[in-house]
């Protein structure tokens, strides 16, 4: 009896964990969509990985739990951040983060869901689970994870690196704004036109003149600040936070490191 309820209370302490470690996963799931932080952002969906690691723990697959944290914890997160340090996303809040292709991830969600159904469905087939009593986990995933894990996180891997890209955002520095005046008008480029360093492919137009914006980087235009055109002042009021003019899909990330840093920016107008 002393055994059974010793039994007993490790279950119920499983599925308090279980439940705990779940709340904490969509509370931060949720914050990884809505914080306006880009680093942040990977912060919390490192803590939603975590989780998932923590369950595999508690559901006794350790492999597939070392798995996660290795693969995704580790490797994943590593290239997710590179991403961030390569186009130089702003270490604050930012606006307009949204890709306007979001909408798209609901119908790959439903792919994935019915992958993962066929998955368990081609494991099992017809079998029937035998009456002795409940199946181990470390069982089932023997029986499934051993022969799709790896070529699954292999390929996801892959499709990360190649989603993350090189994506920069445009736009006019606080200086250039304060010269141009009061905006009243935006020309921007066409998403998906190819731009070349140097071309032009924006018109500003403020009370003072109109000035030509030239492409500081050579590639694909994937978004452009829509909100511009109700409201070109923006740019006045927030040129390098929601004024920003598009993003480039960079070609040459090579030609990321011939940009001038904020520092010889500075110098620069300095001396003009």
């Amino acid at each position: 009896m002393i055994a059974q309820a010793a039994s007993d209370s490790i279950n119920v302490a499983q599925n308090v964990g279980f439940g705990i470690i779940a709340a904490l996963m969509i509370f931060a799931a949720l914050s990884v969509v809505t914080t306006r932080n880009v680093v942040h952002a990977a912060l919390w969906l490192v803590l939603v990985l975590a989780g998932v690691a923590a369950q595999y723990i508690l559901a006794a697959a350790e492999f597939v739990a070392a798995s996660q944290v290795l693969v995704y914890i580790g490797a994943v997160m590593v290239l997710f951040l590179f991403g961030i340090m390569l186009t130089r996303a702003q270490i604050g809040k930012e606006r307009g983060l949204n890709n306007p292709t979001w909408a798209l991830g609901i119908p790959v969600a439903v792919v994935l869901l019915g992958l993962l159904a066929w998955v368990i469905i081609d494991a099992f087939e017809d079998d029937v689970l035998p009456d002795r009593g409940p199946t181990p986990t470390v069982a089932l995933s023997d029986q499934f994870l051993s022969i799709y894990l790896i070529p699954f996180l292999a390929l996801s891997f892959v499709l990360l690196a190649a989603a993350i890209g090189a994506t920069a955002t445009v736009g006019i520095s606080e200086y250039a704004q304060e010269q141009l005046g009061d905006i009243v008008y935006i020309d921007l480029p066409e998403i998906g036109a190819e731009s070349s360093v140097g071309e032009e492919i924006a018109l500003i137009e403020s009370v003072k003149s109109t000035s030509d914006v030239f492409a500081p980087l050579t590639g694909v235009i994937v978004e452009v600040n829509e909100a511009l055109s109700e409201s070109p002042q923006l740019i006045n009021d927030s040129p390098q936070d929601d004024g920003w003019l598009f993003r480039i899909e960079v070609e040459d990330e090579q030609e990321l490191e011939e940009l001038m840093n904020s520092q010889g920016y500075d110098e620069f107008t300095e001396g003009l």
